[in-house]
């Protein structure tokens, strides 16, 4: 009792009266002021909030929407998980547009790699709680299926991701992205047939720039405040680093001459400078390429863009490398 009346004291005496009598008992405009006024100063609002997420995630494993937690400390986008309504229909629509892209970009001349990126929960599967839906357990695979069946051939990124994980994770833990560790090893995939579809040759290389704490994107749905490192949600250590050209055999500035060498399209495992996806791409295939991913846009929308600046005159590049995270081929969402 005593603790509420302190707990009470002190929120009166943080909470800012004069906004909500400003305009006083104006339909009802007084009182939604004041329970704002009081919700925003509530001194251990925050604390409650924290202590209550740290509490069902230690008894019950469970996050806000938007997380399923797994094992050791691991975290997944539900996105990952969801097989509702709709889902076949739109997986279908997905392969069809993705064929229907890709064959525009050839009638214009251009090779075109499909990156299709499997999932951190299907990748990383050793760390998830109980089984996905079989539909989407099936989506990858079938994809890639139908894809090739419609004349679109994908490197299986599958095997190159969920190979050997004993040096590195090429996922990180708390987050939705790749490590750069993961985003090297797809471009090493990737590279061969960039170098064979494209016509000149530049040496990049690749160095280390700093090392930062890196906050994972889906603590953003299990804050747990103070707790955080009971549970190992503590920031996770990014190597980051910049990939610069050593050596160019007269290969232009790209969307500047006749010639344009290739271009990435994509989501944020291509657009964020800290996966240095660009840059293991072009040390890995010698190649320049032009980054017109996108972050929080999904695969589809800068796709689109693309081809309006292609049809708005801007060269057609040799290839194009177009990134595509496996979820978004049954998102009622196409965005980030």
């Amino acid at each position: 009792m005593v603790a509420m009346t302190v707990v009470g004291a002190a929120t009166s005496l943080r909470t800012d009266w004069a906004d909500p009598f400003a305009d006083p008992f104006v339909d009802g405009a007084t009182q939604a002021a004041i329970e704002d006024a009081i919700d925003d100063a509530l001194v251990i609002r925050t604390a409650s909030i924290q202590g209550w997420t740290a509490f069902r995630y230690a008894v019950f494993g469970e996050g806000l929407p938007g997380v399923v937690p797994g094992r050791n400390g691991w975290l997944f986008t539900d996105e990952e998980f969801i097989a509702d309504d709709g889902f076949e229909a739109r997986r279908q629509a997905s392969v069809a547009r993705i064929v229907s892209d890709v064959e525009t970009l050839q009638a214009m001349g251009s090779t075109v790699i499909v990156a299709l990126l499997p999932d951190k929960a299907r990748v990383m599967s050793e760390h998830v709680v109980g089984a996905r839906p079989p539909q989407v357990e099936a989506r990858y695979e079938d994809t890639r299926a139908d894809l090739a069946a419609l004349g679109v051939q994908t490197v299986d990124l599958l095997t190159i991701l969920g190979g050997d994980k004993s040096t590195s994770d090429p996922f990180l833990r708390t987050d939705t992205h790749w490590t750069p560790e993961g985003a090297a090893r797809v471009a090493a995939a990737l590279a061969p047939a960039i170098r064979s579809a494209t016509s000149t040759r530049t040496t990049f290389e690749t160095l280390p720039e700093a090392t930062i704490e890196h906050d994972g994107d889906l603590l953003a749905f299990l804050d747990t405040g103070p707790f955080a490192s009971v549970f190992g949600f503590d920031p996770e250590s990014v190597v980051v680093q910049s990939t610069l050209p050593i050596e160019t055999a007269d290969a232009g500035s790209l969307f500047g001459d006749a010639t344009v060498n290739a271009v990435l399209v994509g989501t944020s495992y291509s657009a964020i400078p800290k996966w240095n996806f660009l840059g293991f791409l072009q040390q890995a295939s010698e190649t320049d390429i032009l980054n017109m991913a996108e972050e929080g846009n999904g695969p589809f929308v800068p796709m689109t863009n693309f081809l309006t600046e292609l049809a708005n005159g801007v060269p057609i590049p040799e290839v194009v490398i177009w990134e595509i995270p496996e979820r978004y081929l049954t998102l009622e969402k196409l965005t980030d």
